[in-house]
């Protein structure tokens, strides 16, 4: 008062109708004081879960996104490796015509194909490739059979399928590799990668 600081004692016996306006607004702002009082005990209970239930929940939701996305690049690493192996044993086949390596990475990239069919069965792309390997041709068992007696035009008719069908294939197999580094998208059903 006056330049002087009082005391909240003698303020209220000084001036009592600023000291009860300064003490209502006071209370006001509190909370509490804000709040109704007839909140049932479930209510009260759900004020304290919720926030707890949403941290849970984001919490949750990074560590799932993280472990889906790592078992995406584990099965497209291995898709992948798969289809490079089975590349060069068609390579190889190529040059000597000895057809058992095609087989056994045929069979290594057909079983990293069911698993990601298993993972995605949804996913149309993952059926065309393994129904590709199992056709008749070019990369079918079929093609690779009879080499050794073939003539020189049939040869080079054949290597020139085999290695555009492999190059098709290796363009749809790197689709499908990258869509499986993406989870949560459905970027196969749509057409996309």
């Amino acid at each position: 008062m006056n330049g002087r600081s009082l005391d909240p004692e003698n303020w209220r016996k000084v001036r009592p109708a600023d000291f009860k306006r300064a003490c209502t607004a006071l209370y006001q702002a509190r909370p509490e004081g804000s709040l109704p009082q007839s909140t049932s005990w479930w209510e009260r209970q759900l004020d304290l879960l919720f926030p707890v239930l949403i941290g849970v929940l984001l919490g949750l939701l990074p560590t799932g996104w993280r472990a889906a996305v790592d078992r995406g690049a584990r099965d497209a690493t291995a898709l992948r490796q798969a289809f490079t192996e089975f590349q060069r044993s068609v390579t190889a086949f190529l040059a000597s015509g000895d057809d058992r390596e095609v087989a056994v990475r045929r069979a290594e990239l057909r079983r990293q194909l069911s698993l990601v069919a298993a993972v995605r069965p949804s996913w149309a792309l993952v059926r065309g490739l393994t129904d590709r390997l199992d056709r008749q041709e070019p990369l079918g068992e079929t093609s690779f059979q009879g080499w050794r007696g073939a003539t020189d035009a049939y040869k080079e008719e054949t290597r020139k399928k085999i290695d555009d069908a492999l190059s098709a294939y290796a363009k749809e197999l790197d689709r499908l590799a990258l869509a499986l580094t993406r989870p949560l998208r459905g970027t196969l059903r749509r057409g996309r990668a």
